[in-house]
């Protein structure tokens, strides 16, 4: 087994990694034009069948996008001739109407602490900027506990690998969620999800492709959102038991832990900063917090009636809908200022 201790990164991957483009590679291809939010989703290179049907189809003459009709109809569920029916549907029926329907069915939330709506979703969703706050593990528990919530699945912060971001979290990343409508993670080889009981870790493609890990490796992580050159690592040192397949998504950029890990991690302090845990010692549920909640709901419904709630109170809970799209573009302009200052 290796444990890591040297990166090399090129110039260009320092500047990605600078801006937080690295960690946006389906917005940014939006941004530029090359994607859709709406649209067929990207053939890979070995799907010379689906290609060449949809060729034949004429649905080349629209751009992929990052959900689709067939996404939500199915994706990976559905045979080639259906997926290539629902892409020649949409090309026929595209409308603005459509499009909000297909984002509505995509439909994720996130809990979080009352703040900025965006900074919320792209902390969470795109896995950048900071958290706007952490909310107490009882919300977490409450929200998971209710009949009209599919699955909650809690995140946590506070370090990172040479930039890359380390969020704790349950197997039920693994097992439930998804990350987008159909689809999960699925295990590159015969890796395997963390157990939660041990310092293990599952890595993103790009981080395993970038840093040069595999399934056996180890490594410590540091501390912050940002790797800062010449600090010390963490005395955790984590294994590695699988590496994610690509999603083209941010999750492709991200690094895994059981989030005891990161409650447990030498230098955090939990309660608000007032309390350090002691190695071997049971952390009271009082002194968790996460950072955020990926919920899906058991319908739309049900959702509405569960987003009044929670509004009513402390927290924000924050829907996934086109309205972000702006926002993120917005934000991407600003990035690529940055880019061109450097």
């Amino acid at each position: 087994m290796n444990e890591l201790n040297f990166i090399a990164l090129t110039a260009k991957e320092l500047i990605l990694i600078k801006t937080k483009l690295n960690e946006l590679p389906q917005l940014w291809n939006i941004f530029i034009g090359d994607m859709s939010i709406v649209g067929p989703r990207p053939a890979l290179h070995n799907q010379l069948d689906l290609i060449e049907a949809r060729r034949a189809n004429g649905i080349e003459v629209l751009l992929p996008g990052i959900t689709g009709w067939a996404q939500v109809n199915g994706r990976d569920k559905i045979d080639l001739n259906k997926k290539v029916k629902l892409d020649s549907e949409y090309l026929e029926s595209q409308s603005t109407y459509l499009d909000i329907k297909i984002i509505g069915l995509t439909l994720l939330a996130v809990l979080g602490a009352k703040g900025s709506q965006l900074q919320l979703v792209l902390n969470t969703v795109f896995h950048l900027e900071t958290s706007p706050g952490n909310i107490p593990w009882s919300l977490y528990q409450e929200v998971k506990g209710r009949g009209d919530v599919r699955y909650a699945i809690p995140y946590a912060l506070g370090d990172n690998l040479y930039g890359y971001r380390i969020v704790g979290t349950t197997r039920e990343i693994f097992d439930v969620f998804e990350f987008q409508n159909g689809e999960k993670f699925r295990f590159q080889g015969d890796g395997q999800p963390f157990d939660e009981g041990f310092q293990e870790a599952v890595l993103g493609s790009v981080v395993a492709e970038k840093l040069g890990l595999k399934r056996g490796d180890t490594f410590r992580p540091y501390h912050g959102l940002q790797y800062m050159p010449g600090s010390a690592p963490h005395q955790e040192l984590y294994k590695i038991t699988g590496v994610l397949e690509p999603t083209n998504t941010a999750n492709d950029g991200v690094i895994w832990i059981p989030i005891e890990g990161i409650f447990r991690m030498d230098g955090h302090k939990l309660a608000g900063g007032t309390e350090e845990v002691e190695r071997g010692a049971a952390i009271p549920d009082e002194w968790k917090e996460v950072s955020a909640v990926m919920l899906k709901y058991s319908s739309p419904i049900r959702g509405k009636f569960m987003q009044d709630e929670i509004r009513r109170g402390e927290k924000a809970l924050e829907d996934l809908t086109a309205k972000h799209v702006a926002l993120i573009e917005d934000l991407l302009k600003h990035k690529e200022a940055e880019l061109l200052e450097i």
